[in-house]
């Protein structure tokens, strides 16, 4: 008679600046990751985590090994890290007012997206004030991507961009012509969503306008750019839940 052996816990997983440390070594957290680590998660020496690296897909089983100011955790073991196995998918999202770009920043990343480009829209209500209120958005969007990752277990945080124009947000994009690009568009030329996806899984972007739907310059702009033109029903969503619906169905 055989016993199975029961699986290792593995705990919270916390995404680091760059792992210095190897299977067996030591590797002492920043003040931040410190905080979150002991005051946060409130783990003591001995309990469960796994460490990745933020840039890389390295993931370790670790377990706390010193509280103090600096938290120092040991890597036991380095874990597989499958990756997403659901199609690559970047979204395209027009800065919208409150706290809607927090939200589908935390929604995107727990759904898979691997990017997520912000941009300012000819009809965004939200205006930003040079770069350093862009820089501003991004940290506090960056922080959102990254606790969202940890949360929900992705192998890395996304890539997350804020860009002041539409333009810059398609040069930060590139040209990929293996992906498949659409828009979330109101326009009666419109295809469902769904028909415009492929089968297998192409990367995939769409993108998404404010409240108020793309100008006619900027359909034409998305257009020239490769974009197809997607319906996602007949009634309109808001800009947050048009997001997350084509999403959701580009991952079936």
């Amino acid at each position: 008679m055989t016993t199975q052996r029961a699986p290792q816990r593995r705990g919270p997983r916390l995404f680091v600046e760059g792992l210095s440390a190897s299977v067996g070594g030591v590797q002492q957290l920043s003040r931040e990751e410190s905080h979150y680590i002991r005051d946060v998660l409130r783990l003591r020496p001995g309990e469960p985590l796994e460490l990745g690296d933020k840039a890389s897909p390295k993931l370790f089983r670790a377990a706390v090994l010193a509280l103090g100011d600096l938290v120092s955790v040991e890597l036991l073991e380095e874990l597989p890290n499958h990756g997403n196995a659901a199609r690559p998918l970047s979204l395209l999202f027009a800065l919208c007012k409150g706290d809607k770009n927090d939200l589908v920043c935390d929604w995107a990343t727990e759904l898979g997206c691997q990017e997520i480009i912000f941009w300012q829209s000819d009809r965004s209500i939200v205006r930003l004030r040079g770069k350093d209120d862009a820089d501003a958005k991004l940290a506090r969007l960056v922080k959102i991507a990254q606790s969202a990752a940890q949360q929900s277990k992705q192998p890395c945080p996304p890539s997350v961009a804020v860009t002041q124009s539409l333009q810059e947000a398609l040069e930060l994009l590139g040209s990929s012509p293996s992906s498949v690009r659409i828009t979330c568009s109101l326009a009666e030329a419109a295809q469902p969503f769904e028909q415009l996806l492929p089968s297998g899984l192409s990367a995939t972007v769409i993108a998404v306008g404010p409240e108020g739907d793309f100008t006619p310059a900027e359909e034409a702009q998305l257009l020239a750019a490769g974009f197809k033109q997607g319906t996602l029903g007949p009634t309109t969503l808001r800009s947050e839940l048009a997001a997350v619906t084509a999403l959701c169905i580009a991952r079936r």
